[in-house]
């Protein structure tokens, strides 16, 4: 709860790994509670590593200028040793840059390594592995269910930890569904960013029809999630 994302993504420990440890700490501290008090351990590692930690408003310009750089994602842009020392010596602290880190537009897109070999094919990219799934739905199942997936996407994350968070969405997801078809089209929603249970469709009018006619179990899902 106290880890910083490079060590949860990639097992990579630092000095920098301190800081973002001491900034929890710290944010902890001026809230009289852990910023992850009674959240799961999958959820606090998604959060740590693809979410921005929100510091409350109300705490002192310079101390939140403080945590928001103690708490940023990338190790080359988190504030450290000065920034601390300025604000312990009652001096100013910058606002830190914004952070960019955890924008996953692009990701569905971007060619990775390892390959993940689905059959025959060579998956490369997330969106590759997503059209395999909706072609090949009980292969993809097997590879859920054994979670083959889920360890291609942390082999992933170890090397780009932008794709951290498709690991762990993906096991809460499948762990909560037990009807096959369901459960791979969760997957393919997970990875490809689109409304729960509706990853099986491509055209808006077919998304309107399963909603007609799944609407009350689609509305508990809602509320589930």
């Amino acid at each position: 709860m106290y880890s910083a994302p490079e060590v949860i993504s990639a097992g990579q420990y630092e000095q920098a790994s301190d800081y973002f440890s001491a900034g929890i700490s710290l944010l902890e501290m001026a809230c009289g509670r852990h910023p992850f008090e009674k959240i799961r351990k999958t959820d606090v590692d998604r959060i740590i590593c693809s979410e921005v930690i929100s510091v409350p408003d109300s705490l002192e310009k310079d101390f939140r200028n403080l945590l928001a750089g103690l708490l940023t994602k990338e190790v080359g842009n988190r504030y450290g040793y000065a920034q601390m020392l300025a604000w312990v010596q009652n001096k100013p602290v910058a606002q830190p840059a914004a952070q960019t880190h955890g924008q996953t537009d692009n990701l569905v897109d971007m060619q990775v390594s390892p390959v993940f070999p689905f059959g025959t094919k060579e998956i490369r990219t997330l969106r590759q592995m997503t059209e395999a799934m909706r072609a090949n739905p009980e292969v993809a199942d097997r590879y859920l269910v054994r979670d083959e997936i889920g360890r291609w996407l942390d082999a992933i994350s170890k090397k780009n930890p932008d794709f951290f968070p498709y690991g762990t969405r993906l096991r809460d997801a499948i762990e909560r569904e037990q009807i096959p078809e369901r459960r791979v089209y969760r997957a393919i929603y997970i990875l490809e960013g689109r409304p729960l249970y509706l990853g099986k469709y491509e055209k808006e009018s077919d998304v309107v029809a399963y909603i007609e006619k799944h609407r009350d179990e689609f509305i508990r899902g809602l509320f589930d999630e």
